[in-house]
């Protein structure tokens, strides 16, 4: 690195942490785009245990096969392995729940209190407020679906802010999804679709003055530093403004499902069926549609021992770091969006054997179009600006190769230092 880019990346660095100091101590004040705005912080929850260094070995997929797993049908095994979710007060009695805030879906179901088959004990008791309509219905999940009947009832994001909703309570849950964390889910899709129940969150606090704007933003980050989601506008202490977003209009309007024109692994162009890439919340790792994976996963084991973490259907290869892979980009219309090493790969130092590198990129088997479902392992690279009235979709962060290093990860590690702070 030159000393003019030293020079460029101290400055910025010192510029950051000034920030840092002016905003010290103003609990819950922020920087943001609308005056009307709310912040809620996201908590995070690792379903699977560490990795134990010491008691993995890579298995071959003949071996895997042996045991019963199908390298066709890992689908979405995974869709629960890390859950990010938030707060809200329920009815008239304020009852407090939590739910996975979910991008690929549109309803928001909560766990009534005569359902024996929910995985939550903090089930909803329904009080004046209120209302059923009768109508029984089924949300089915790539994995796992819920059943119950639709109602409306107010939804509060504090004792004093919120707006009716229409939702679905639910009595019935398949065992699929007995390792939901949260109580319920909310659906953060872009739209209705025809002939389908239900409310937009975003759409209903914007009628109800509690919002300025029918937008939200999405800041997924690593490890325990701390996640959010902002309702009515975007933080500018992390994107100065909406400029500064690469916007691009949706493919569909039933998901948040935006064009995707090609893929690459390194330099290297991998054969696709994909013609789109739909930002899911709700999905831990990047998933791709059996054919394109297997042509992407070739790329990356070429020349490699590669299979699957001993008893599990979590896949490895054997290596000396993680710079013995490449990192994949997304070319959708406008814009390159990089997901680096770091993103999809662990690197395990491994006490028994060789080293390996796990992946959180994998392949699905359901009829979902012709998509990559973009999950939460390459989310954490953006700042993600959802404009719903635009039906479009701004992304910040890398428009470059990991080659030529950005200001926004140094300054968007520090500002959530900040964020910390506050």
């Amino acid at each position: 690195m030159n000393s003019r880019a030293l020079f460029t990346r101290t400055s910025l660095v010192l510029l950051a942490l000034l920030l840092c100091l002016l905003d010290y101590g103003k609990i819950g004040i922020g920087h943001y785009a609308s005056a009307q705005t709310v912040r809620l912080p996201l908590k995070k929850v690792y379903l699977r245990d560490p990795i134990k260094v010491d008691q993995h070995e890579l298995e071959s997929e003949e071996e895997a096969a042996r045991r019963g797993l199908s390298t066709q049908n890992v689908t979405m095994t995974n869709y629960l392995d890390v859950q990010y979710y938030a707060s809200l007060l329920i009815g008239d009695s304020k009852h407090s729940q939590t739910f996975i805030w979910d991008t690929g879906s549109t309803l928001l179901w909560i766990p009534l209190n005569n359902c024996s088959s929910c995985p939550s004990s903090n089930k909803h008791t329904p009080s004046g407020s209120w209302s059923n309509t009768g109508v029984r219905y089924t949300i089915t999940y790539a994995v796992g679906e819920v059943s119950g009947v639709i109602a409306n009832d107010n939804v509060y994001l504090t004792s004093s802010s919120g707006a009716s909703m229409q939702l679905l309570g639910v009595d019935t849950v398949s065992a699929d999804l007995g390792g939901l964390q949260a109580d319920g889910v909310l659906g953060m899709g872009p739209a209705i679709s025809s002939g389908r129940p239900g409310t937009l969150l975003v759409e209903q606090l914007k009628n109800a003055g509690v919002i300025g704007a029918n937008t939200f933003s999405v800041e997924y980050t690593f490890r325990d530093e701390t996640s959010s989601i902002l309702l009515g506008g975007f933080d500018t202490s992390k994107v100065a403004s909406e400029s500064a977003f690469s916007w691009i209009d949706l493919k569909t309007t039933s998901h948040w499902t935006v064009p995707l024109k090609k893929m690459q692994y390194g330099s290297t162009q991998i054969s696709i069926d994909a013609d789109g890439g739909t930002l899911d919340t709700g999905t831990s790792l990047t998933l791709f549609q059996t054919a394109d994976f297997t042509n992407l996963w070739a790329k990356i084991t070429e020349g490699k021992t590669c299979g699957y973490l001993s008893g599990t259907s979590t896949r490895a290869c054997q290596c000396n770091s993680t710079s013995d892979f490449e990192e994949i980009l997304f070319q959708f219309t406008g814009y390159n969006a990089y997901m680096p090493v770091s993103a999809y790969i662990t690197f395990i130092d491994n006490s028994v054997s060789q080293d390996l590198c796990t992946f959180s990129i994998d392949s699905y088997s359901g009829d979902l179009g012709n998509i990559v479902l973009l999950g939460d392992s390459f989310l954490r690279e953006y700042y993600i600006y959802h404009d719903v009235d635009g039906k479009r979709v701004g992304l910040y962060g890398r428009t470059t190769s990991s080659s030529h290093l950005l200001t926004y990860t140094t300054l968007a590690a520090l500002l959530v230092f900040c964020n910390f702070l506050a």
